[in-house]
């Protein structure tokens, strides 16, 4: 069975400029080669990443980015990975909080797009589903929240501190996947279908002459999960902790995707398009469909 998933977001901000933009110059005033522009695929890829409102439910919001689809449930994370090359199944991924306070995450900031899916019988369609910029995890641990955002390409995750908070007490455990240090302070995780790459975390605290750097590594627990080790801090201040994941960007499903459809309306300019995704590709409101070892 084949559905149209129908996406109408805002693409305002891709109109081209009709001024010729400046040349940049060295520092002595020699110009400089103007740069080929950027790519659509890029332009596309920055796009800030959506997070759709299932309602009720085990996964209550869904976002794709690249090729990934992640569901944000009152357990964790459930990560539908595609490996592009064809040649293993769709692989499912987990990320859970050892330690956490089960919560169920909450919207953040309205996004101007809504989101249908068309399928099966018109009885299980789902029409008109709200979008959103971001969801929250509130007082996940005891004075701490987790903010995810992001763009097209990669998912940012943000952990709120309010002064006095424990950051010993933050653990994230991956399950379906093989977590390995990099050379660059991130953490590799590696799946059947493909790599993540979870960046080396920044940190700093809010202060009179602006944000203060805090010193922070990823470090394993003594329970397999990884949380952070930090530098000196001030603990009557509150702190962010700013990790992002790096997903394959990429655009479209997982099998032959077709543009059925594309127009743009007379009033804002919105873009509204259609496609057929095959069964290989349908993004499923249970995640993952498979586990890996």
């Amino acid at each position: 069975m084949r559905r149209l998933a129908l996406l109408l977001p805002s693409l305002l901000l891709l109109a081209p400029s009709t001024r010729a933009p400046a040349v940049p110059a060295e520092p002595h005033g020699r110009p400089v080669p103007e740069a080929a522009g950027p790519s659509a695929g890029r332009l596309l890829s920055e796009l800030p990443l959506t997070f759709v409102d299932l309602g009720a439910g085990s996964v209550r919001y869904r976002a794709t980015a690249g090729s990934t689809e992640v569901g944000f449930g009152r357990d964790g994370l459930h990560l539908a990975l595609t490996d592009l090359a064809g040649t293993t199944a769709r692989w499912g991924a987990r990320v859970t909080f050892p330690g956490a306070r089960p919560t169920q995450p909450v919207a953040l900031d309205r996004a101007p797009g809504i989101v249908s899916y068309f399928r099966g019988s018109p009885e299980e369609w789902l029409t008109g589903l709200p979008t959103y910029h971001g969801v929250r995890y509130r007082q996940l641990w005891p004075g701490i929240d987790l903010d995810y955002t992001g763009t097209s390409g990669s998912l940012k995750y943000s952990l709120r501190l309010a002064p006095g908070a424990d950051p010993r007490a933050i653990g994230l455990r991956w399950r379906g996947a093989t977590v390995t240090p990099t050379e660059a302070g991130g953490l590799r995780v590696a799946t059947p279908a493909g790599s993540l790459i979870d960046q080396a975390p920044i940190a700093w605290q809010p202060g009179p002459g602006g944000p203060a750097p805090v010193e922070a590594w990823w470090e394993r627990r003594a329970d397999g999960a990884w949380g952070f080790r930090l530098g000196p801090v001030d603990p009557d201040r509150p702190m962010v902790i700013d990790p992002e994941v790096v997903f394959t960007q990429t655009i479209g499903g997982t099998g032959r995707d077709r543009g059925q459809d594309i127009a743009v309306d007379g009033l804002w300019g919105n873009l509204r398009g259609g496609r057929h995704l095959p069964a290989a590709g349908k993004p499923h409101k249970r995640l993952p469909r498979r586990r890996g070892p």
